[in-house]
């Protein structure tokens, strides 16, 4: 498969305008982020849909597997982000249950019923 070169191009930097764009006027980082990588793609395979697919599978694949064995530094990176978001997840519906409502208040003030944190 062969890659365009566009690091001589204004186009080299669409993607990442269009990514930086799309999260101030969306707040939705993640999605622009996305859609950015999916544009570079899109654009480093000339257009064609079956190269894009196939580099970005390349890319993904590279990220953990090299050299014919699993790349742990980088496998080790991409878990720890995962494993934050589920922590502050569980933090985040234990306090919904109002299981640390009484941690940040005063011992002696009460919480009538129903009442959130």
């Amino acid at each position: 498969m062969e890659l365009a070169d566009y690091s001589h191009s204004f186009l080299s930097v669409v993607p990442a305008a269009l990514a930086l764009l799309l999260a101030v006027v969306t707040r939705r980082v993640l999605l622009s982020l996305g859609i950015g990588i999916i544009l570079g793609a899109v654009l480093l395979a000339s257009g064609n849909p079956s190269n894009t697919l196939l580099h970005l599978k390349d890319m993904a694949v590279g990220l953990v597997w090299t050299d014919g064995g699993w790349s742990l530094g980088k496998l080790k990176i991409l878990i720890f982000p995962a494993a934050a978001g589920r922590v502050y997840l569980a933090a985040h519906l234990f306090r919904q249950q109002s299981g640390v409502c009484g941690l940040g208040e005063a011992p002696y003030q009460r919480q009538t019923r129903g009442e959130k944190c």
